[in-house]
């Protein structure tokens, strides 16, 4: 998955762009982190360099080991209510081309918590992670669970409510 480099080389003709992410155009725009034979692999790029912790940065290098066909890096924030938001470290493209928000603790805060679960109970179409880095002590790696929602909201949530068929007849007087 991804684009050609020819592809690749035209847009960045087009656009004018010298290859600098310090050109103020490309700070949110999507740019090649790896070439491989003729597809590139695709990230978004944040605002800033300091954006990311270590913990962060450590588990970027993670996600580009595993080659998922898009990873994005704090590019999506999804609205919890009024003046609410929730922003997660990653976004990334599994291999069934399903969306998962990666959140990456080293510890977490109760509102971060509470914002986690709602944003899992709101927006059931995307799957939530909850990334914690192990210990080397433990054997490093990451710990990284399912980050579920609040129990009982993704059945009261109007998109898990199965919708009628609109290619019923209606039955013959009834209209």
């Amino acid at each position: 998955m991804g684009i050609t480099l020819d592809d690749f080389e035209m847009l960045k003709k087009k656009l004018g762009w010298n290859g600098s992410i310090a050109n103020p155009a490309f700070e949110k725009t999507v740019i090649p982190k790896s070439v491989s034979g003729s597809s590139v692999q695709m990230d978004s790029t944040p605002k800033t360099k300091d954006v990311l912790n270590k913990t962060e940065k450590a588990y970027l290098a993670y996600l580009r080991a595993l080659r998922y066909p898009w990873i994005g890096i704090q590019c999506l924030k999804l609205r919890l209510g009024d003046n609410c938001q929730y922003t997660p470290d990653f976004w990334v493209v599994n291999a069934n081309g399903r969306m998962e928000a990666h959140e990456v603790k080293g510890f977490m805060r109760d509102d971060a918590r509470v914002k986690l679960m709602t944003a899992a109970s709101m927006y059931p179409m995307f799957d939530f992670r909850l990334i914690y880095k192990q210990k080397a002590k433990d054997g490093g790696g990451w710990d990284i669970s399912e980050a579920q929602g609040w129990p009982g909201a993704s059945q009261a949530h109007p998109l898990s409510v199965p919708m009628p068929s609109m290619s019923q007849e209606p039955e013959p007087g009834k209209a």
